[in-house]
């Protein structure tokens, strides 16, 4: 199934609750205790969740990684999936290196 029709294959009232949840979800007050690794990717020219917002998340979670992505918008892995998949094996090499020098 194309993921067009798997996206408007949606509950309208789901998916309409879910939105409304997202829209008043902050924890901005609370990323500065985040103590786990965070991986951040935005596509640069995402206009749901700008640049901008990512950027911040770094700045207030300690030792956070951003990867902005030229010519991305919103929904990376079905725009360029190829390129989010090399992206997260870098990630998975990352974390991997920094587990084996902690040992």
């Amino acid at each position: 199934m194309h993921f067009a029709d798997v996206f408007l294959a949606n509950d309208l009232a789901a998916y309409a609750a879910t939105c409304d949840m997202l829209g008043n979800f902050d924890i901005r007050a609370k990323l500065a205790s985040f103590d786990v690794p965070a991986e951040i990717l935005v596509g640069e020219e995402d206009y749901a969740t700008p640049p901008e917002m990512a950027r911040a998340l770094e700045a207030d979670i300690a030792g956070s990684h951003l990867t902005v992505v030229a010519g991305a918008r919103h929904l990376t892995p079905v725009e360029i999936p190829e390129q989010i998949a090399l992206l997260l094996n870098t990630v998975i090499a990352r974390r991997g290196d920094s587990v084996a020098n902690r040992r």
